[in-house]
């Protein structure tokens, strides 16, 4: 027998998730998530967790409760930890209750784990408070849809209407028009301010502001779809924040450089939010065996190259995997390209001999060949490198340093594919985007052909690092309208700080 852990995601942002629920998630077993709950927080799952999808989405139940129940108990019964992951909190409209009801009749452990509600957050995210001084002393959270239809909500609106604080439906977007009349049917006056928010706490968040007597047309006229959280009140007329006028950077990478890049960008650029667009996903290639056999070998090499912080890591996962001793790597210089790369290697305890000026491979090479050509290596002969990499790293690099005498060995052991993210959809609509690598630029470029969508005239395209500028170049070369409509930038230090330090620049003009 196991013990359940019932974990409120939060509203929508994946950073809005509590501390315990992402320690909740790390040990878990397995994970059993709804539709509401954000995709991102996933990445906290152990690479070997069972993960079960049981979202719902309105009129279209993907599973139903009583059968989310069953699976809830036969995990439980299975599985020394299980996860169950629901959007906002467990207990607000999120039937909670019931599960821990199915757990008891069968004496099962759990434990509560509280997450933040939508009804507040996504108010707040809007700018719109639920209580302010003068204002609204008191709020109140109604379902917007029930079991037995709109008739078993009736009786409520006689109250409803009289009450003087902020009223705040969940789940009432299809219903919206219905319980705007029902209101001022029964005594709320029609010019009572309201105001629907959208995909809350999301960089697609939306907000719609009216009175009761239009908000229906305006949401229509918007296009607004679920999930939505309706706020009827004077409160609804207040705006702290206006999130329409946030700059949303789309980010395309690993899921490691988006978050580093979306905690610096949020304290150091007002107004702006990262999206995740692509994630790109590091995979082991095949023949480890054969791999391995040549790191016992790696003191035979003069050098090892790293060109990427993903390098860097794979390198000595592999390394550790293999029980090596790091004293084997006392006599290798290191070579690092970028900054990144850099500060990826020293956290193995390990500074590089040789980092070039520039951070794009050709100058690399040539940097290396100039310094060290009349070098010779532990053989007596040419310098010998070893290279590892990603499979499909760039071939100029490697075609300098050889025809420049210097015998390499390249070691392709991992490779990287681009995922699109739930926030795809977002991709025409905004007008900066962020690469932290020239095969994430493959990969957008791959899923825009694919999806036949296009950048907006006037985007910006920001590069970590002259490959991936170059690549973004080429990119947009074989796509002649986006050429000419669309601008590179890059970072004079290819990392994620020099990306920053870019962008800030451009914000505070």
């Amino acid at each position: 027998m196991g013990k359940v852990l019932l974990i409120g995601a939060g509203p929508g942002d994946a950073g809005l998730i509590t501390v315990k629920g992402v320690e909740g998630l790390k040990k878990a077993d397995v994970i059993i998530y709804d539709r509401l709950a954000s995709d991102a927080l996933l990445q906290y799952a152990r690479a070997d967790a069972v993960l079960i999808y049981v979202g719902k989405r309105a009129g279209a139940h993907a599973v139903r409760q009583e059968e989310i129940n069953k699976i809830l108990v036969e995990c439980a019964k299975k599985y020394s930890c299980v996860a169950r992951l629901k959007g906002g909190d467990s207990f607000v409209f999120g039937r909670g209750g019931e599960e821990i009801e199915a757990l008891e009749r069968e004496n099962l452990a759990y434990e509560l784990i509280p997450g933040v509600t939508s009804a507040v957050a996504v108010p707040e995210s809007a700018g719109v408070p639920v209580t302010h001084r003068g204002v609204s002393h008191s709020f109140h959270v109604v379902t917007g849809h029930t079991r037995d239809g709109r008739e078993a909500l009736s009786e409520d609106f006689e109250i409803l209407a009289k009450v003087k604080g902020t009223l705040v439906f969940l789940m009432g977007l299809a219903n919206l028009e219905w319980i705007a009349a029902q209101l001022t049917a029964c005594g709320m006056a029609a010019d009572t301010p309201a105001a629907v928010i959208a995909d809350g706490t999301l960089p697609r968040q939306t907000c719609v502001r009216g009175t009761l007597a239009d908000i229906a047309e305006n949401v229509r006229l918007a296009g607004l779809t679920s999930p939505a959280v309706i706020v009827v009140g004077k409160t609804a007329a207040l705006s702290f924040l206006d999130r329409r006028k946030q700059r949303v950077y789309g980010l395309i990478g690993t899921q490691e450089m988006m978050e580093r890049f979306a905690d610096g960008l949020s304290r150091r650029v007002a107004d702006s939010q990262a999206a995740a667009l692509i994630t790109m996903e590091r995979m082991t290639l095949p023949k480890e065996r054969e791999l391995a056999a040549i790191m016992k070998q790696i003191s035979a090499y003069d050098w090892i190259f790293f060109t990427s912080r993903q390098a860097v890591r794979q390198f000595f996962q592999t390394w550790q995997a293999e029980r090596l001793d790091v004293r084997k790597l006392a006599s290798c210089r290191f070579a690092v390209l970028g900054e990144g790369t850099d500060d990826a290697l020293r956290e193995y305890g390990i500074f590089a001999d040789f980092k070039p000026k520039q951070a794009n491979g050709e100058a690399f090479a040539r940097e290396f060949a100039d310094r060290c050509r009349r070098d010779t290596g532990k053989s007596g002969r040419a310098l010998e490198i070893l290279l590892p990499r990603a499979k499909r790293g760039g071939r100029r690099m490697v075609e300098i340093l050889r025809d420049a005498g210097f015998f390499v060995l390249e070691l392709p052991f991992y490779d990287v594919q681009g995922t699109p993210t739930s926030q795809w959809n977002l991709v025409e609509t905004l007008r900066d985007y962020v690469f932290f690598s020239a095969l994430g630029v493959e990969a957008f470029f791959e899923q825009l052909k694919k999806t036949g969508m296009r950048l907006s005239s006037g985007s910006r395209c920001y590069g970590i690092g002259d490959l991936t500028s170059q690549a973004l170049r080429r990119a947009l070369k074989k796509r002649a309208a986006l050429e000419e409509a669309c601008e590179v930038r890059t970072a004079s230090v290819s990392s994620v700080e020099g990306l920053l330090a870019l962008i800030t620049a451009q914000e505070l003009k």
